[in-house]
């Protein structure tokens, strides 16, 4: 019976030493590497052959540094009135992984970086919007924007705008690493 009530209390203590999950997993994969944003532009991470080939006029450029949440960004913007298409590409001193919670977002990957993909009035001036986790408290964030109400061809705004902000975030998330290293 002595035996049994030890074990009983060495369950009893090994149990009590387990550490509880420290909190929700990770929605991400685990980055291919940092990406140090810091001593980056914006407006260095995509080309003006990609641009134009997105319906993005590239030399209708526009560069900021909003302050976003309390928080310094930075921010390169191209389109505008003359283009089917707007392009945003933004450097935010945040983590990716606080938009999970949003309406409508969308967990997935680019370039095998985590994303979260948010969209806004999807018939008129539709907006695509993709959140990249590139390391702690840093995140890319990309706006593609349609200009028009009706797109050209099939398929819808919302879709079309998707389709080029993804295509325009691989190719800034392949640079800014690129330029990072």
């Amino acid at each position: 019976m002595t035996r049994w009530w030890a074990a009983v209390v060495l369950v009893l203590v090994l149990g009590g030493c387990a550490s509880a999950p420290l909190g929700p997993p990770d929605p991400f994969p685990a980055r291919p590497a940092d990406i140090d944003l810091n001593r980056l532009d914006p407006c260095a991470t995509v080309s003006p052959e990609s641009l134009r080939a997105a319906g993005v006029d590239p030399e209708r450029r526009q560069v900021a540094a909003p302050v976003v949440g309390g928080k310094p960004t930075r921010l390169c913007d191209w389109g505008g009135y003359g283009s089917d298409f707007g392009f945003t590409v933004q450097f935010f001193p945040s983590d990716a992984e606080q938009a999970v919670g949003a309406d409508g977002a969308m967990i997935g990957e680019i370039e095998g970086y985590g994303t979260v993909r948010l969209t806004e009035r999807e018939t008129i001036a539709p907006l695509c919007e993709i959140l990249v986790d590139t390391g702690e408290s840093q995140l890319i964030r990309t706006q593609t924007q349609a200009a028009d109400v009706e797109p050209p061809g099939p398929g819808s705004w919302i879709d079309k705008s998707c389709d080029r902000a993804v295509r325009l975030t691989a190719e800034v998330i392949r640079t800014a690493r690129g330029l990072a290293a």
